[in-house]
């Protein structure tokens, strides 16, 4: 995954004065009131760790494009899942899973990508017992962050063999890889691209704080790295977090690097403030005149 260059110091000047905002923008943030309209509102309805987790991970993995539109299409696969999705996914045979995503397509995602991939779900529950343990099989105690085993669980999922999905070849394209839209669903940091619904899952099963649900307490929440999207990008250029151009992992390590220097024990604590800045639209082009950030920028 490459080098990362050190955090960044053309911002620490400001330091003290822009942890204030940020724990300003924080603490009057509306965490409950933006729940609804949020992906994580789905694996949110469950009780039990599996179906949190395997409900997690599919909303996750579907959460790119206009909330408006993924979103539904989550709600409906969970919907006809029924109350537990992780045994439903451990249970399920192809046939039945083809059945439950039959009319179900999205973007990139087919019928048979979706049913594939929730086959591939159900393959680490049978193999480890969970996802949990699926994913702390590649978790070093060493590393420094998520990185080297989120590409290990998502290499995990991509194992499973899923040709009987496609009726073609081993994985869905007549060879051993599984299918593109399949692959969409599984973004790893080992191809350099930012996984963010990758680690956007990961901020839900680690921290144990405002709405997400704590659950996976073997990787501590100063490990995690934030789900880079363009509004994040666009406001940490602005604060000087990075000086990269593209939203790659590197970038994704770099802004972390520069969020853990004003949170060391929770890097992502500013994950939901400033990214839903620029969902409303009060960080954008043309804007910076009238920002309340803009005088921390670099």
């Amino acid at each position: 995954m490459g080098p990362v260059a050190p955090v960044l110091k053309c911002h620490m000047r400001k330091r003290p004065a822009l942890k204030r905002k940020l724990d300003a923008l924080y603490k009057d943030y509306d965490f409950r009131g933006r729940l609804e309209n949020d992906p994580i509102s789905l694996p949110a309805r469950y009780k039990d760790k599996a179906d949190i987790e395997a409900a997690g991970l599919i909303a996750s993995s579907l959460a790119y494009g206009r909330v408006g539109l993924f979103l539904p299409k989550a709600t409906e696969l969970l919907d006809r899942m029924g109350e537990h999705p992780a045994l439903f996914a451990a249970g399920a045979a192809p046939a039945d899973l083809l059945d439950l995503t039959e009319g179900i397509s999205y973007r990139f995602q087919l019928p048979a990508d979706l049913a594939a991939f929730i086959y591939c779900i159900g393959g680490l529950i049978r193999e480890f017992g969970g996802l949990e343990a699926a994913f702390m099989e590649g978790m070093s105690p060493e590393a420094v962050d998520t990185g080297e085993a989120l590409a290990r669980f998502m290499g995990l999922l991509a194992m499973v063999d899923t040709s009987a999905f496609y009726g073609g070849g081993r994985r869905g394209d007549g060879g051993s890889a599984p299918s593109r839209g399949l692959r969409q669903l599984m973004p790893s940091p080992a191809t350099g691209g930012a996984a963010k619904r990758g680690c956007l899952f990961l901020r839900w099963m680690v921290r144990g704080a405002d709405i997400d649900f704590g659950l996976w307490q073997g990787v501590g929440a100063n490990r995690l790295v934030i789900p880079l999207d363009t509004h994040i990008m666009r406001v940490s250029q602005c604060l000087g977090f990075t000086k990269r151009k593209s939203p790659g992992w590197a970038t994704a390590v770099e802004i972390t690097r520069s969020l853990r220097a004003l949170e060391p024990d929770d890097p992502l604590k500013y994950d939901f403030a400033l990214c839903h800045r620029g969902i409303q639209g009060l960080c954008a082009k043309g804007l910076c005149s009238s920002c309340d950030l803009t005088r921390f920028s670099r």
